[in-house]
């Protein structure tokens, strides 16, 4: 058990030492991996040289640079614009809708509102998937958060692709459609793990569990999504093949409608769920980031004092 007189802080992970404040169980370095049992808690690893004071912080961000941790605030605020412009947007759009300008409401209001959030988004995940400056790990380990920004990349540039390819009507094959939306659904799991992660590190255990639900509840909604949109269109490719098992005819069509229908209820409702619980957590993710980065603030400066 720790000592009442150790130095470390309370949030640390609890680390066992003896009398003299060195470590009695294994504790790989937070660099190289080297155990550090039998080090004293002042002392550095023999290996790479970073303080084992360091490796018994473990990650929480109230240990991290407070500007990295504005930079992530910084991007949940991005993403709470990209909220409120699309409520805007869609509201504007129903309302003009209703008028009787159905054209005028796709191409003034839906397109630019899109657009904007789209570009939003971006700028806000890249700024809550930046690498953390100065953090001590593995170079060879890619983390989630570098994952969903190559995602985020190459869902771009398909994107600009295909809409070049539609543009100029060139036929699109339906494997860089489906090459479009799964590089999109990648970088939207991708990028809510790594949310999860921050989570851990605030720590706010509740905030991990709620976003997890998030997370299941989007794949979910980005399944039924990819179902009730290739679904029929594989269907019927299959019956144009004449496959044995392929659905032909009436059959083939009421089969197309149905699971169309079905699927596309599944996916309204789950936006319909996403919208509002998303809301929340963004609210959430944004009072706790301006939280951390004045406990950072706080302890990088009693750091400097010491």
């Amino acid at each position: 058990m720790s000592q009442a007189g150790d130095s470390r802080p309370t949030d640390a992970p609890i680390t066992d030492v003896d009398e003299s404040t060195r470590i009695t169980t294994d504790l790989p370095c937070m660099k190289c991996g080297y155990n550090l049992r039998t080090l004293p808690l002042a002392g550095r690893c023999p290996e790479c040289g970073v303080p084992v004071e360091r490796t018994t912080r473990g990650n929480l961000l109230r240990f991290s640079d407070p500007k990295w941790i504005a930079g992530l605030s910084g991007g949940v605020q991005c993403w709470l614009a990209a909220l409120l412009v699309f409520l805007l947007g869609i509201s504007l759009a129903a309302i003009t809708i209703g008028l009787g300008a159905r054209a005028k409401a796709g191409r003034f209001i839906v397109v630019p509102t899109m657009t904007t959030v789209g570009v939003l988004a971006l700028v806000g995940l890249w700024k809550l998937t930046s690498p953390e400056p100065d953090r001590l790990k593995h170079p060879s380990r890619m983390s989630v958060g570098t994952v969903a920004r190559y995602a985020a990349s190459a869902s771009c540039v398909l994107t600009a692709v295909n809409t070049c390819a539609t543009i100029s009507d060139a036929s699109l094959d339906l494997l860089s459609e489906v090459a479009v939306f799964l590089t999109v659904a990648g970088t939207i799991v991708a990028f809510l793990i790594h949310l999860q992660q921050l989570a851990a590190r605030l720590p706010h255990p509740r905030l991990v569990k709620r976003m997890r639900q998030f997370t299941w509840l989007a794949a979910a909604t980005m399944t039924c999504c990819f179902g009730s949109v290739f679904a029929p269109l594989i269907i019927e490719r299959l019956a144009a093949a004449r496959l044995p098992l392929a659905p032909q005819g009436y059959l083939g069509n009421l089969i197309i409608e149905w699971v169309t229908r079905i699927l596309g209820f599944a996916v309204v409702a789950g936006e319909f769920a996403c919208v509002p619980f998303g809301a929340v957590l963004i609210l959430r993710y944004r009072q706790a980031f301006e939280g951390a980065a004045k406990n950072a603030r706080s302890t990088w400066a009693a750091s400097a004092v010491c």
